[in-house]
């Protein structure tokens, strides 16, 4: 596997790269969107990207499982629905009708720390974050491949997992 970000998916949803609401030419406000492919055999939720599952997944810029390169592992926030884009993370967007505005957001630092919310729109168009959402049945993984928060030494980087069940992605 390289060790660049490697981001792959494997379930039946169709998922939003948002991030900086980043378009295909770049332009703030688009979005990408990726319709993940179904396996036969879940991958065991457990930060490796090393089943069959991950190996037969199309690359796409979009994600549930993920290796993120990173020379320095770092994480502080530790309790769930911490503001979590403060430490390094990774982030998944759901807009499971496609339409643009309602999503939910999922994001894990490498310490494994969960934050999710609804967003009834975007906070472009003055969205309000209900952070009390919470996902039921998520199931998350992070592998670190070296150390965390020790900067004198050089990390490869980390791997997240996640089970999103369809069936937890209803409205608050």
């Amino acid at each position: 596997m390289e060790l660049k970000r490697r981001l792959l998916a494997i379930v039946g949803v169709v998922l939003l790269f948002g991030g900086c609401w980043m378009g295909r030419q770049g332009t703030p406000g688009a979005s990408r969107s990726y319709q993940a492919a179904r396996t036969a055999d879940a991958p065991t939720i457990d930060g490796r990207l090393d089943e069959i599952a991950w190996a037969d997944a199309p690359m796409t810029e979009l994600y549930v499982g993920a290796w993120l390169e990173e020379p320095h592992l770092w994480g502080t926030l530790t309790d769930r629905d911490a503001i979590i884009y403060h430490d390094h993370d990774f982030e998944v967007f759901l807009d499971p009708d496609g339409d643009g505005e309602a999503y939910f957001e999922i994001e894990i630092n490498v310490l494994g720390t969960e934050f999710d919310l609804f967003l009834n729109r975007p906070y472009s168009r003055g969205g309000q974050a209900d952070i009390a959402w919470n996902l039921k049945g998520l199931r998350t993984a992070v592998f670190a491949d070296g150390t965390i928060n020790d900067a004198s030494d050089i990390d490869r980087g980390w791997g997240i997992e996640m089970a999103i069940p369809w069936s937890g992605l209803v409205p608050p």
